[in-house]
């Protein structure tokens, strides 16, 4: 399609460009692979200012220094209200119409607001916090813990073991979050 065209679909705009989506929105949610969101939040920066809600939905940290993630969204763009999105949410059970629950985590309320506002409703809980870089380490530690799990189960270890591995990983990821 041609530069600025948009499509609409159940309430979601897709647009061509960061400036067409700077002009149409002011919360944005971010949700790339995290080894280009510098590059997404450069070209991001040309397009948005101030009066922008940036709330990344990534789970991880940069791999070069263990940064979060929303230092970069800070760094990169005139967005100085930023946010995280984190779990236990999982996109199967939201698609299905199972209830779920997501945690958004900024310093700004009117950030943690306008996410609620826009996530919120009968079968999707959202919890908020202050918390920004806590919530975003507590989500990468548990992302290596979900893949830690799921290998347990996909070979075979039972019950048991997937709630040692389950109860000691998140004991150590509560000791790494406290120490960070």
């Amino acid at each position: 399609r041609g530069p600025g065209s948009v499509r609409v679909a159940s309430g979601v705009e897709v647009v061509d460009s960061a400036f067409d989506l700077a002009k149409r929105a002011r919360l944005i949610i971010v949700a790339v692979p995290s080894d280009v969101l510098r590059d997404v939040a450069r070209e991001l920066g040309e397009a948005v200012d101030g009066r922008h809600y940036l709330v990344h939905a990534i789970r991880g940290l940069h791999r070069e220094d263990l940064s979060p993630l929303s230092e970069t969204l800070r760094h990169e763009t005139p967005a100085r209200r930023v946010g995280a999105l984190g779990g236990p949410v999982l996109a199967e059970e939201v698609d299905s119409g199972r209830p779920s629950v997501i945690v958004v985590g900024s310093s700004y309320p009117e950030v943690n607001e306008a996410v609620a506002a826009a996530f919120g409703s009968e079968m999707l809980r959202v919890y908020t916090t202050t918390d920004l870089h806590g919530l975003e380490l507590s989500s990468a530690l548990m992302g290596c813990l979900a893949v830690g799990a799921g290998y347990a189960q996909r070979i075979g270890m039972g019950g048991g073991i997937l709630a040692t591995l389950i109860t000691r990983g998140v004991e150590e990821a509560a000791r790494i979050t406290a120490a960070a």
